[in-house]
């Protein structure tokens, strides 16, 4: 075959590769509103799925900024920041509402934290450890940090609560290493706490401290989902030290203390707030701390030099350093406000 007509096919095969990926790009920009590959990623975002964030940290890194809070473009929801990170404090990274229309699909590669899902409308196929699995409503997946995971949707729809959880010891040993799918035992309380979170999460002025004790309440049923007990010896103890602590914030609280009180060692006490407060000793009581402080400077109980007394600074200028730094503006400019809102 002459040089010529080589070159000739060689044209044509290149000119029908190019048809076919124009023709490909054409069915993905008319089936999914966006997508995201990689060398270990890839989601597509069919087009009518929806998204509801709970807080504003939640954002996923590879969601396009002009489609978030753009009615136009797409319904993908994300609330105004908060003071504090309400999830954070209770080892939540993320978390959000998915509505995913047909032909979603998600490639997860190994993450280093936890992810449950929690499906809660129609069904989530699923790939993991070289099997295949449909997920219906009312049932939980446990995918433990480093685990690959496929989810796509075949119906018309799927709803799905999602939540990314810190690795931690207490997490660690609930959920394994392994994938699992179950029947949730606390489903209809789950969703209903998540629906009074996303109310007051996008209000015009939110309660800080109602969006903590809702949050407080989802980890709570998110644990009871894989714990076997909840009533342990060592967790009663840490629940009645936790309750002391709160009910007298003024008192020189140390870990030396606390381990006199119930007779543990020190590095056991901070192991034991890591597991069911999510914190260690120290963190947990600045945060009871700076929640009573902020409690009572919203209602105007206090005046600072009386209210750094009582939650156990020896002076003024000591309480408004650390609340400025956990809270990210000083007492004088929250004791202007009326109520706890933000």
């Amino acid at each position: 075959m002459e040089m010529l007509d080589l070159l000739n096919i060689k044209n044509r095969l290149n000119s029908l590769k190019l048809d076919i990926f124009l023709i490909n790009q054409n069915v993905m920009s008319h089936k999914y509103l966006w997508s995201y590959t990689n060398d270990s990623k890839a989601q597509f975002w069919s087009k009518g799925s929806s998204q509801c964030y709970l807080s504003y940290e939640c954002k996923n890194e590879y969601m396009p900024d002009n489609l978030i809070n753009n009615e136009k473009l797409a319904d993908i929801t994300l609330p105004k920041k908060t003071p504090v990170d309400i999830f954070n404090e209770y080892s939540i990274l993320a978390a959000g509402i998915l509505n995913a229309k047909a032909n979603y699909y998600h490639s997860r590669p190994k993450y280093p934290y936890h992810i449950i899902l929690l499906v809660s409308g129609g069904t989530l196929s699923c790939a993991f450890d070289n099997k295949k699995e449909s997920v219906k409503r009312g049932n939980i997946i446990a995918i433990p940090s480093g685990q690959i995971f496929e989810e796509n949707v075949k119906c018309r729809q799927c709803k799905v609560l999602w939540i990314h959880v810190k690795t931690s010891p207490e997490w660690n040993l609930m959920l394994g290493n392994k994938i699992s799918v179950k029947k949730s035992k606390n489903f209809e309380d789950i969703m209903g706490i998540v629906q009074i979170i996303k109310n007051e999460i996008y209000k015009h002025t939110r309660s800080i401290f109602f969006l903590k004790n809702a949050t407080a309440i989802f980890a709570e049923l998110l644990k009871r989902e894989f714990s076997e007990t909840s009533g342990n010896k060592d967790k009663l103890i840490i629940e009645n030290l936790s309750k002391e602590i709160s009910n007298f914030p003024e008192m020189d609280w140390k870990r030396s203390l606390a381990a006199k009180r119930t007779g543990y060692s020190e590095s056991k006490i901070d192991n034991l707030f890591e597991r069911y407060k999510y914190c260690s000793f120290a963190k947990f009581v600045l945060r009871t701390r700076m929640e009573k402080a902020l409690k009572a400077l919203c209602e105007n109980k206090a005046n600072l030099k009386e209210l750094a007394k009582t939650v156990g600074y020896s002076d003024n200028s000591s309480f408004s350093k650390a609340f400025k730094k956990y809270y990210g503006r000083t007492p004088k400019a929250c004791d202007k406000i009326s109520t706890c809102q933000t």
